[in-house]
């Protein structure tokens, strides 16, 4: 397993710093340079995110957060201006379609994150619950919040179906740093390029995907979303991320495909993927890669997920030296097959686990019979699901 060692951005790149009072994510037409925006301190939506309007760069690119905390962005509008409905039980509206999830701003969980609104099927579901919301045929979405209180944007947050961070097919390099990214279809999400490298450090996606609705009648299907994606990149590629931390995403925090077949690879370096997968979807994973992915995860920390914390498929290498994974919750609560596990590997997948560690998970090693798990100094204290070949070297 040989990772090829390729230039990440050209020399000497142009800097341009922006307070992202516009929006940001434009054509780059700079001759044969490369572009660096700066980000200062602040909440920007999606008027100013870096989902854009879908447009994507077209020379190599560095993002740049600075300031005493990350900068925060994604797709929702501020200035929504709510109403209060007249039909009772505090449900408040406001026109607004293609609503992919609602939080509360007001406060934060045990975690830090703020806390979800749950959808609802119709209106009437809305008003009975303590809280929840619906978007009705004519596009208007209704907020029952669980205070009664009038939703606004210091409290509530409407995040859209739509780009969060959307980097392109476009063949070009990408370099992006210290930006927190909230909601979207996908948090950060890079597909199909030529061959190409896409660098990630100290960034954090959050609230990615669709929520289902899940009172009793007919359910609003989910969409997923993971907090990073990345698809089909040519071979010899190359994705690195470092500290990046991606959670409460609607399936997984950091998933790889090689949806052509070639292989590209990926490192990971202190990473954390936490609190993934919501009702709707199986499988959801802290770190998952698929097809010919070749990966390395350094001190990676994988919790609290729903469907495997560290999940390998396919014909996919993977070397995990002193990775974390606990806490996994299955995703049987979500009508999928696999109850609580920490490390799962299935298709011809082949894991090197070195001084890796699991806990607190049913299930701390799951393997397919055509899969190859090597492990040398691994900390596997829970229930193991050998089927495939397992040895220590």
């Amino acid at each position: 397993m040989v990772l090829a060692r390729r230039p990440l951005l050209v020399q000497s790149p142009l800097r341009l710093r922006s307070s992202m009072t516009t929006r940001v994510l434009q054509p780059v037409e700079s001759a044969s340079k490369a572009v660096s925006m700066e980000f200062s301190t602040g909440v920007n939506d999606a008027g100013n995110s870096l989902g854009g309007g879908l447009v994507y760069p077209t020379k190599p690119i560095a993002f740049i957060g600075y300031g005493s905390t990350k900068p925060i962005t994604g797709p929702w509008r501020k200035g929504l201006a709510f109403t209060l409905t007249g039909n009772g039980g505090g449900v408040y509206t406001v026109a607004r379609s293609n609503v992919g999830r609602v939080l509360d701003y007001s406060t934060t969980d045990a975690n830090g994150d703020f806390i979800e609104i749950p959808a609802r099927v119709d209106e009437a579901a809305v008003r009975a619950a303590t809280s929840g919301w619906f978007v009705d045929t004519s596009g208007n979405l209704l907020v029952k919040r669980a205070d009664g209180v009038q939703p606004t944007d210091a409290n509530t947050r409407v995040y859209l179906n739509a780009a969060a961070f959307g980097i392109g097919s476009n063949n070009v390099d990408v370099y992006a740093e210290n930006i927190e990214i909230h909601g979207g279809d996908s948090g950060v999400n890079a597909r199909v390029g030529n061959t190409r490298n896409v660098v990630l450090v100290d960034m954090v996606s959050k609230y990615a995907g669709s929520q289902r609705a899940v009172t009793a009648g007919t359910a609003r299907p989910s969409l997923g979303g993971n907090a990073f994606s990345f698809a089909g990149f040519a071979t010899g590629s190359f994705i690195g991320l470092w500290r990046c931390v991606g959670a409460r995403s609607a399936q997984d925090a950091i998933s790889s495909t090689s949806n052509s077949g070639s292989p590209f690879y990926v490192l990971t370096v202190d990473c954390v993927g936490r609190d993934c997968g919501m009702d709707g979807q199986t499988s959801c994973n802290g770190l998952t890669q698929h097809v010919n992915v070749i990966g390395i995860d350094l001190n990676g920390e994988y919790h609290r997920n729903a469907g495997g914390n560290l999940r390998n498929i396919d014909s996919t290498q993977i070397w995990a030296l002193g990775t974390y994974a606990h806490d996994d919750r299955g995703d049987v609560i979500f009508g999928g097959p696999l109850n609580p596990c920490d490390f799962n590997l299935g298709g011809t997948a082949k894991a090197w686990f070195q001084d890796v560690r699991a806990a607190n998970s049913q299930i701390s090693l799951a393997t397919d019979s055509s899969t190859s798990a090597y492990l040398r100094n691994a900390s596997l204290p829970n229930t193991k699901i050998l089927n495939g070949a397992v040895v220590s070297y």
